[in-house]
Order: C-alpha cells, then sequence, then structure tokens
C-alpha cells in the first residue's frame, strides 16, 4: 500500500545487492510521469554517465524510436561496463504513473520498448500500489507484459524502532533511546514511514 516503503526496499535494499552481483548493471530508479519515453532516455543517459558511450538525454531519445531501442542500449551499456555484464537491471518506481499520467500512445511506446529488451538483457523492477494492479493487468498497452508480484506489506510496529536506529548507526549519529520511543508511537503504523523518513531527515539536517 502507499507509504508500506516500496522505493525504500528498492533503493536501499534491492538496488544496493544487486550492485555487488557479478555480471549486473544497476541503474538507479526512474519515474515514468507524463512522458515515460523521454523520461527513460534521461534516466540511461544519467546511468550510463561514468561509462565510456558519450550518451546524451537526446542520442538516447533518437536510438528510442526504434521498437529495439532499449534491448540495443542495454547490451551497448554492458559491453561499456567494467568486466562486461550478462544484465541490466532498470528500476520503475511508482509504475502506476504509466496509467495515472501518461497518455494511451506513450504507455504503448514504452510497453514497446520493454518487450524486446526484456527478452534480451534487460529485467525491470517495477512498484506499483496494489489498488492500480487490476488496471495494470488490463491495460491494452501494458497487459501482456510478463509479471511477477511481490507483495510487501506494511512493517509491524515493533519493526519501526529498526528504521530509525539502523540508518542512524550507519551514518554514525546516535538517536536518543527516548526520542526514539516517541517516534516510534508518534508514527505508530507501517503506513507513515513517508511521514517518519520526512521527520528523520529534517532531524538529520539538524
Amino acid at each position: 500500500p502507499s507509504g508500506c516503503g516500496k522505493s525504500s526496499l528498492v533503493r536501499a535494499g534491492l538496488l544496493p545487492v544487486m550492485a555487488h552481483e557479478p555480471g549486473w548493471q544497476t541503474l538507479p530508479p526512474m519515474v515514468p510521469g507524463v512522458s515515460p519515453v523521454a523520461a527513460l532516455a534521461g534516466y540511461l543517459a544519467r546511468g550510463a554517465g561514468g561509462l565510456p558511450l558519450g550518451w546524451t538525454a537526446s542520442s538516447v531519445r533518437d536510438r528510442l524510436n526504434q521498437d529495439d531501442g532499449l534491448a540495443v542500449l542495454c547490451d551497448d551499456l554492458l559491453g561499456a561496463a567494467p568486466g562486461h555484464g550478462r544484465a541490466v537491471l532498470l528500476v520503475v518506481d511508482q509504475f502506476e504513473e504509466l496509467l495515472t499520467m501518461a497518455p494511451a500512445q506513450a504507455r504503448g511506446h514504452f510497453a514497446r520498448l520493454l518487450r524486446p529488451a526484456l527478452a534480451g538483457s534487460a529485467q525491470v523492477v517495477g512498484t506499483v500500489r496494489p489498488e492500480f494492479l487490476g488496471q495494470l493487468l488490463a491495460s491494452p498497452e501494458l497487459s501482456d507484459l510478463a509479471a511477477d508480484t511481490f507483495a510487501l506489506r506494511p512493517l509491524r510496529h515493533d519493526a519501526l524502532s529498526t528504521v530509525i536506529e539502523e540508518p542512524a548507526r550507519v551514518a554514525g549519529i546516535t538517536v536518543d533511546p527516548e526520542l526514539v520511543a516517541r517516534l516510534v508511537e508518534d508514527t505508530d503504523t507501517g503506513e507513515a514511514l513517508p511521514l517518519l523518513a520526512f521527520t528523520l531527515a529534517q532531524l538529520a539536517e539538524d
């Protein structure tokens, strides 16, 4: 559900783990928005910034005009990666924006790019709110994309203290136990993680 930590799990869990998997090339998450192909072009250009490819958002967008463009770009990305790789992990955060913000034509173009890429060297992880799963499966443009789902439940109340204490420990910040208890009490449930994250960010900056 909204606010249960889908993006956090991908950004702070999945991507750091996969970045150390031999043969995998990972990129930070993208958000589709109104123009998902343009977002994809910028995303790929930024993700390849440290590699000798010379990509720009404009040049990548030109290559995405072909339905096999994403598949070819992923192969190029792997060829330029240190030690070369066998698979690229693409992350689409807030995947439901393909339904709620992107027009059907843009959604269809995005899907046509995904199909050959998924048949090749790309794997895609998308985060999506459960109320949009039905629409996603029924979408004429997206329904034939093979998908496995992993349901993420809201964090239990007794796990909230770990959410507060462990990032602080990694950052070298000491948090008073009474403050932890107060934050857990005020947060109450796992659905309120975005508010807790905002509060912790403010405290860390202070």
